[in-house]
Formats: C-alpha cells, structure tokens, sequence
C-alpha cells in the first residue's frame, strides 16, 4: 500500500483499518490462533477475572443489540477466557491480524486508548463500548475516540512528537515498504501543520474535528464501519453468556 494523494486524509484512513479489522477479529471472523507467541509460549497468563453485571447493562451503554454482543462476547471468550485481555494479548492478536507489518507498536496505543483506566489489562466492557462507538456511534463520536488515540498522553492535546508516533505505528503496520524515519517524520509533520490549524504547535479536539469533516477521504472511512455488521448465527444465549 503506497501514499497518494490527500495525505491526511490516507493516514486517517490507515488508521481506521487497523481498528476496523478488530472490530472484523472479534465481530465476524471469531478465531484467529494467536494465542502463544513465536517461541510457541502462552502470551497470556492472567490472574484476574472480569464478568460483565449483565447483557442488559451492556446493552444500555453501547449501540449494540443483543445478538450483537453475544457474538462479540462469545468470540472475545473463546480468545480471552478469563474475561480480560493483557497488552501482550492484545499484540498478539494485531500480530495475527498483520502477519506481514510489525503491528505491535500500534497495538500499544490502540490498546490504552480502549483501557480508560489506564490499567495493564482491558475488560470486555470496555471493548464493547469502544467497538461501538467506532462501528455505531456519530463521526463526532468516532473522532473523539480516534482522537484519544492520537492523544496519547491523553492530556487533551496531540503533539507533533505523538503525531510522530502515531504516524510512525501505522506505516510499520501497513505500509509496503514502511517508510523510512527521516520520511515518515517528514510525512507526519506535513500531517500535524494540516491539523494544527492555529499554528500554536498543539492540536485540540475542536481543530482535529475541524479538519476532519472537512475532509471528504476521512468522513467516507468512517463509514466503513456502519458498513460492516456482526455476523449473528442465532445461537441460544445460555450457551454464550454463561461463565
């Protein structure tokens, strides 16, 4: 995949693939065998438990519907069988998803932008409400999120160094060749100037929100995930929400 074009709006879109496919890896597709890591040794060995209060609670907090969420719930167990998935999990499943880039510098920050916490681990309930504002929710709410995950201090602002970053994780992840650091920092920089529209060398939310519904190539991205809908199989629930 090369760059033309409008570049912000292709990095918008680069983006949106990797936590489009996530949504894919556990809303449609279920299993992918991403559970040790190269050297054949379990990546993941938790010692917490989370379950989630009900499906009804969920329900309330996400846009999705029952059948929906016990899709994800049931493909999300049958990958974390304890309810919680580690960053080390998390990069591991990415990996799977990108066997041919190097997804695990991404996978760090799409990981602690879900974990609201900021804690080692996510719970299923904070994927489900991140995956449904990404697939269901309004392009304000889409770029609010995507917006924490360019902010990654999450301070309110994004930084030329955290564009870099960002920028950096997503060219090693899906771009053929990746670019070089002297390329994509200059790329990034083209990036940052577009967005920061105010020239103070900060980014907020109301200029990245500016820019982007601006942008034709960033609003038709986001509709790729009302495009795309879990795959319910009509399976008898007390057979997915049991613990």
């Amino acid at each position: 995949m090369a760059f033309t074009g409008d570049l912000q709006g292709m990095e918008m879109v680069l983006t949106f693939v990797g936590l489009l496919f996530l949504f894919l890896f556990f809303g449609r597709y279920g299993v992918i065998n991403t559970g040790k890591d190269v050297d054949g040794v379990d990546v993941e060995k938790p010692t917490l438990h989370f379950v989630p209060s009900s499906i009804e609670r969920l329900q309330s907090i996400t846009r999705f519907s029952r059948d929906e969420l016990k899709t994800l719930y049931r493909n999300f167990k049958t990958e974390c069988p304890h309810g919680i998935v580690s960053e080390e999990k998390f990069k591991s499943i990415y990996r799977g998803l990108f066997p041919t880039g190097e997804a695990e510098m991404y996978a760090h920050y799409a990981f602690h932008a879900f974990a609201h916490r900021d804690e080692e681990i996510i719970n299923f309930e904070e994927l489900a409400v991140g995956l449904s504002l990404l697939q269901k929710g309004t392009l304000e709410e889409k770029l609010r999120w995507t917006f924490r995950l360019y902010d990654i201090n999450h301070d309110g602002y994004i930084t030329r160094e955290e564009m870099a970053k960002i920028v950096e994780s997503v060219h090693l992840m899906v771009v053929e060749p990746p670019l070089a650091d002297e390329s994509h920092l200059a790329h990034s920089e083209k990036i940052f100037n577009k967005f920061d529209r105010n020239g103070d060398g900060y980014v907020t939310f109301d200029e990245f929100y500016e820019s982007c519904v601006n942008n034709q190539t960033i609003v038709q991205s986001m509709m790729v995930f009302h495009k795309e809908e879990c795959d319910v199989d009509g399976s008898d629930e007390t057979t997915i929400w049991h613990h």
